[in-house]
């Protein structure tokens, strides 16, 4: 029996939705479908459980039961590099609609990591897909909704569930409900007002903004002080002689 999730409210995010129980990756069957020519933009894929669920640089993202995980298929019309932005935008929408759940309020650890009280809830992942000469954006979100630590592996310590915070049954339609209608009102804003005030709310957001950090890049380790996100969602990080600009990397707060 498919669940039923109401978001009449969107005009493109969700418009379809796709409920599987179980997959290697919501954004492998979005990549599959598209080179079928079965799905179409705004389509969201669900799964109750993700045997292969993919993180940043290649990492696993451990998906059992009792998480959110789903992936949303997008066509933005957009340079990369402002493509690219969409992890930022992204994860500050996320966050406010987890925010509408709990009494305590949800932080991004940059780009587009999302925490509660300094542990791990939720995660985004972008990946672009073409058909033709067309590029489509495959945004893939994981929420620990209720999920059980010891299913977790190594990240046990790491990772919170949010039924830990919320005084009130958590219902996963209702969060995806949610979740989605923010990720249309800000996708929406960001394609007609520019990043200008979502990067502004971003700041407000981040887990990290002047404290010291260290940055595990591609080819180096960079240390300072987090002073700053740039127009081009760049990191800026004092390291005592100068100001180094951080397109990617994982942050660790020190």
């Amino acid at each position: 029996m498919p669940h039923i999730v109401d978001v009449s409210k969107n005009r493109l995010i969700g418009k379809k939705i796709i409920h599987l129980d179980k997959v290697d990756s919501t954004s492998n069957y979005i990549k599959r479908a598209l080179e079928a020519r079965e799905i179409i933009e705004g389509t969201v894929v669900r799964a109750g459980i993700q045997t292969k669920g993919k993180g940043r640089a290649g990492r696993v993202w451990e998906s059992p039961p009792g998480g959110l995980w789903f992936s949303v298929l997008l066509h933005p019309r957009l340079p990369l590099e402002e493509m690219a932005l969409l992890s930022l935008v992204f994860a500050a929408g996320i966050c406010r609609g987890l925010d509408k759940y709990i009494e305590q309020e949800c932080k991004i650890k940059w780009p587009n990591d999302i925490y509660l009280d300094q542990k791990k809830l939720a995660g985004i992942l972008l990946e672009t897909s073409s058909l033709e000469e067309d590029v489509y954006l495959i945004v893939g979100v994981g929420i620990n909704v209720n999920v059980n630590r010891d299913e977790l592996g190594s990240l046990n310590n790491r990772a919170v569930s949010l039924s830990e915070y919320s005084s009130a049954d958590i219902n996963k339609d209702s969060i995806l409900t949610t979740v989605l209608e923010y990720m249309e009102i800000y996708y929406s804003d960001y394609q007609q007002k520019g990043f200008g005030e979502i990067l502004e709310e971003f700041k407000e957001l981040c887990l990290h903004l002047g404290k010291r950090v260290k940055i595990e890049c591609s080819s180096r380790t960079v240390s300072g002080t987090n002073v700053g996100i740039d127009s081009r969602g760049r990191l800026l990080v004092d390291n005592g002689i100068d100001i180094e600009l951080i397109s990617a990397g994982d942050v660790k707060v020190l």
